[in-house]
């Protein structure tokens, strides 16, 4: 029973400290189908299980497999960016979700990637790539920020 009480408590210490869970993932599911909404805009994304494609780029799948390492700029610098859908990968820059979708009157895509920035909830966003390189700063939409920081710190 011991041996037990320590594995739960190691596992629940691991889903705590990287903040994210599946049932995070089902509310972010949740969250964007209404906000896309209120917004006019559709979007694909992980939470879903879909495959977001951004101008050939392939959210998550990339990431994981290792094609995106030092390809990922976040506020202008590379970024080790590791994918965290389950809140079991460590790493300083985790990408626990990607959605993309097109804005009516933009000739790119607009890809969010949903972040834990150190431990912080920041929504990245990019409309553009800069070759083989994806640069990400934080989204300008309030409401999309404090929803997955709502979310997060839930």
């Amino acid at each position: 029973t011991q041996s037990n009480q320590s594995q739960s408590s190691a596992s629940k210490e691991t889903v705590v400290s990287s903040g994210w869970t599946t049932a995070k993932q089902t509310e972010l599911s949740t969250f964007m189908a209404q906000w896309q909404s209120k917004m006019g805009q559709q979007y694909d994304g992980t939470y879903d299980a879909k495959t977001v494609d951004h101008l050939g780029f392939k959210l998550a799948e990339q990431i994981q497999n290792g094609d995106m390492d030092g390809k990922i700029e976040l506020n202008g610098v590379r970024a080790n960016v590791v994918w965290d859908a389950d809140g079991n990968t460590p790493g300083d820059y985790q990408a626990v979700a990607a959605a993309s979708g097109t804005i009516p009157g933009q000739m790119y895509p607009t890809t969010y990637l949903f972040m834990l920035d150190h431990g912080q909830p920041i929504v990245y966003m990019t409309q553009t790539s800069n070759g083989d390189v994806l640069s990400f700063n934080p989204t300008a939409n309030t409401d999309l920020q404090a929803g997955f920081e709502k979310i997060v710190n839930e």
